[in-house]
């Protein structure tokens, strides 16, 4: 997308809204920032001229938006990605991640498909839930 505001101003400031983390690959590093600036895109459509000025509500409307075409553990890299972007901002909002919530959703739509096994998935649920 040419003249979003928003992604010229992360660009310009990106030390600023992004740590670069050793412990990830450079390839980890650069989907982050891409998963932010598809965000930032995503607010210039919605109007938004700066960052300081994004809302919850574009937020919300965003992962809405990825629920139409997205799998969860796709959400939950992007909220990891903006909650850093959200902090580091300093935006008026927390983004929450839900990891948790999203791996239990996960075990217990096994569990419902699953429901015919003869096998016991609460005795393996430790080890279940390191997959997801």
């Amino acid at each position: 997308m040419k003249g979003c505001s928003l992604v010229d101003e992360f660009l310009r400031n990106k030390r600023k809204y992004v740590v670069y983390k050793h412990q990830y690959s450079r390839k980890s590093n650069n989907e982050r920032t891409q998963k932010i600036i598809k965000f930032l895109q995503f607010c210039c459509l919605g109007g938004v001229k700066r960052i300081r000025d994004i809302q919850k509500s574009n937020y919300d409307e965003f992962l809405r938006h990825l629920n139409y075409s997205y799998s969860l553990e796709t959400i939950r890299k992007y909220k990891l990605a903006l909650s850093e972007f959200a902090n580091r901002a300093k935006l008026d909002f927390k983004v929450v991640k839900n990891v948790d919530k999203q791996k239990k959703r996960k075990f217990l739509k096994l569990k419902e498909t699953l429901k015919d096994c003869e096998c016991n998935l609460n005795e393996y649920r430790d080890e279940i839930m390191k997959l997801f």
